[in-house]
């Protein structure tokens, strides 16, 4: 009997029986025929050894890999000591047919050629039901990951690209869903939280909630109060030969300043970005500006900061950006005032704050009548931040205490108590 362990069980595992994708395999042109090298042998049998982290993005997406494949197939390859043998070549251009969504967005595909093994490609920007062409850049375990290059037959049930207001679509990696109606794209991300439960809770199915719909954020686009584009580092110039580029208003041709590529290390410039709010759009320019003046006193390259801010310096009805990590942003959710250090953590959709904070609130309440002396009177806010959901929720207890380990979050948390008049 074989002493393989299924599929998805957490643990090291003697070279061939490892089930998780290690780190990337050398890609050879003719997968099938290579013979290993001793050097190549050492290195697939570290990558057998190699688990990824348990629930990272890496994890998740091989559990969306293993639901697609079935146990069986990735076991058998497994003990064949094959799950590395891709049948597809580095820069291979290939038609597959999208079968899922895995949860981080990606489409799962597959060849329906019948001399290809079961092997999952990864397409980017691709809906379950379509016709993809896409080109292979990396091959890893049981899996390949491509770049999406067109759409051979879409799926008109869910795709209408007419829906899309971003120019750089299918090019950044920030957005997936875009071709999506919003009724749609909620429901997949309910399935990540289904599929969240399946894989990881350890609970039996019979002992898992019934997970509601998601709840809808009032704005579709504009909401994002922080953006982050950064650049890369300038190439090894002459400091006043670039100077004087800048100088004579000449923007280098090597200078993007916006998000990476799908699925690269790669900049894309990006001039706007239709999901960040109107005022971080209207700052940006004058942001991209200031580097293309200033790019010669950079040695490296940098993450820049744009964060919406209530103007306490003047209307009270009025917004600034802010992109300094270190100043204070002030925010309003429902009838409170925060504030916080601008490079820390808040949410970054305004608009959905104040039913979010309601639904906790009625979560908590709902399974006593109002007049239950077993109500909730005292409230725990476990990394609480800037202390969104305990001074929100402070009118429906006696008692509230904050945990959190951010010396700074801690201090805020308590200004922000004081600010709305919480003793």
């Amino acid at each position: 009997m074989s002493s393989s362990p299924k599929t998805g069980q957490v643990r090291p595992l003697p070279e061939s029986e490892s089930q998780y994708p290690g780190k990337r395999p050398k890609i050879e042109k003719d997968t099938k025929s290579k013979k290993l090298t001793k050097k190549n042998a050492k290195k697939l049998k570290k990558q057998r050894q190699t688990l990824p982290e348990n629930c990272s993005p890496e994890d998740v997406q091989w559990k969306d890999i293993v639901s697609l494949l079935g146990e069986n197939v990735i076991n058998g390859a497994i003990e064949e000591g094959s799950e590395f043998q891709s049948p597809f070549a580095y820069h291979e251009v290939l038609e597959l047919e999208v079968k899922m969504i895995c949860s981080n967005g990606d489409g799962l595909a597959q060849s329906d050629r019948e001399d290809i093994r079961p092997w999952v490609v990864v397409v980017p920007f691709a809906m379950p039901g379509e016709r993809v062409r896409a080109k292979i850049f990396r091959n890893e375990r049981m899996h390949s990951m491509a770049d999406f290059i067109e759409i051979v037959r879409p799926n008109l049930e869910l795709r209408d690209d007419a829906r899309i207001k971003c120019k750089y679509f299918s090019k950044c990696g920030g957005c997936q869903y875009q071709m999506l109606s919003y009724e749609k794209q909620l429901e997949f991300k309910r399935d990540v939280v289904v599929k969240a439960y399946k894989n990881y809770s350890n609970l039996l199915e019979s002992s898992v909630p019934t997970i509601q719909p998601t709840m809808p954020s009032p704005l579709q686009y504009g909401y994002r109060t922080k953006i982050t584009p950064h650049f890369q580092a300038p190439p090894k110039l002459d400091r006043d030969v670039l100077q004087k580029e800048v100088s004579d208003g000449k923007v280098p041709d090597w200078l993007k300043i916006g998000f990476n590529y799908q699925g690269q290390n790669k900049v894309i410039d990006i001039e706007e970005c239709p999901i960040a709010t109107p005022i971080l759009n209207d700052a940006l320019p004058g942001v991209r500006d200031n580097i293309y003046k200033t790019i010669h006193t950079y040695k490296k390259g940098a993450t820049l900061l744009l964060r919406e801010s209530i103007d306490t310096s003047g209307d009270a009805d009025g917004k600034a950006c802010i992109t300094s990590n270190h100043a204070s942003i002030r925010e309003k959710v429902g009838d409170f005032s925060f504030e916080y250090l601008a490079g820390s953590f808040f949410q970054n959709n305004n608009s959905i704050l104040p039913s979010l904070t309601s639904y906790v609130r009625d979560a908590i309440f709902s399974l006593y009548p109002p007049e239950d002396s077993a109500r909730p009177t005292h409230l725990i806010d476990t990394y609480c931040g800037s202390g969104l959901f305990a001074i929100t929720l402070s009118p429906y207890f006696s008692q509230i205490a904050g945990i959190e380990i951010s010396a700074d979050s801690i201090l805020y948390a308590s200004h922000n108590a004081r600010l709305n008049n919480i003793p």
